[in-house]
């Protein structure tokens, strides 16, 4: 862990490191930990949990008025016919 944050690092290595090794590989089993560990929460995209939610061995809900806004982009090749088209849009 790379923080000169003591509080964070108290909390990494307490919580975290313990099981570091268990810890989901994907958003689909980390959702799935939520439903079997009751200390464990996960943030997704709203349409990833709707559409799996036969899946899961749980009801999951979704919070009210949490989330968190971010920037996504999309990388095309040089000279890509899609650059017009994303231009236009």
């Amino acid at each position: 862990m790379n923080s000169s944050n003591s509080i964070l690092k108290e909390v990494y290595f307490k919580h975290i490191v313990p099981i570091e090794a268990s810890l989901p590989g994907t958003t689909l089993e980390a959702l799935e930990m939520t439903c079997t560990h009751s200390k464990f929460a996960t943030m997704s995209f709203d349409t990833l949990v709707v559409t799996n939610l036969k899946y899961f061995s749980c009801s999951l809900q979704k919070m009210p008025n949490v989330f968190m806004s971010f920037m996504t982009s999309m990388a095309i090749k040089k000279n890509s016919p899609y650059k017009e088209i994303l231009r236009i849009t």
